[in-house]
């Protein structure tokens, strides 16, 4: 026959801290965090250098067309047309006031003439 279980004893001294385990093996990617604030403005970059001077443009000049109850105006070659228009007698009704390929036509009835003239420019 065994004898009546004996009371517990008191709690003995902590042991020693083990050696560190082995790594484990890598978790999965996180998900994408929000996107943050804007930082503050950079400062101001340095000035360029400054750029080489541009062609220019040449000086515009009036041709002025033939006097008649039609009158044409034209540019010399290779010049463009910038505008252009007529001069009229107080007799006359200019019906047609426009620019043509390389210049200006104007036309008019009635009694008196009408004269054409073009703004030209050359070429730059």
């Amino acid at each position: 026959m065994q004898g009546a279980q004996g009371a517990t004893g008191t709690q003995g001294t902590q042991g020693f801290q083990g050696d560190t385990g082995a790594q484990g093996a890598q978790g999965t990617q996180g998900f994408q965090g929000d996107t943050g604030t804007q930082g503050p403005q950079g400062t101001q970059g340095f000035q360029g250098d400054t750029g080489p001077q541009g062609p220019g443009l040449g000086a515009s000049h009036i041709v002025i067309g033939p006097s008649g109850t039609s009158s044409t105006a034209m540019c010399p070659a290779g010049e463009t047309v910038e505008g252009g228009g007529y001069d009229a007698s107080a007799l006359n009704i200019v019906n047609v006031n426009h620019p043509i390929a390389g210049g200006w036509q104007a036309a008019g009835e009635l009694i008196g003439s009408v004269q054409a003239y073009v703004i030209c420019a050359p070429p730059v």
